[in-house]
């Protein structure tokens, strides 16, 4: 398998969370947004370090998206 680089965008909790959590098992690499760190989020990408990228976005805020793109 060639490894990919994922964007999962609200990845937090819930279908986000786990599409990070089974991508870093299938070997990819993800960058992975939440609105604030500190979530369970962070304790996934502790698992893969050299594959997981957390940053933070709020889509719900302009400026937080053009940050983020920046």
């Amino acid at each position: 398998m060639d490894p990919k680089t994922w964007l999962i965008v609200g990845a937090s909790r819930g279908i986000g969370l786990e599409f990070v959590r089974l991508l870093l098992a299938s070997g990819h690499r993800v960058v992975a947004t939440a609105r604030s760190p500190g979530s369970a989020l962070d304790v996934v990408a502790r698992e893969a370090p050299d594959r997981a990228i957390i940053l933070t976005c709020d889509v719900s805020r302009k400026q937080s998206i053009t940050s983020f793109i920046d």
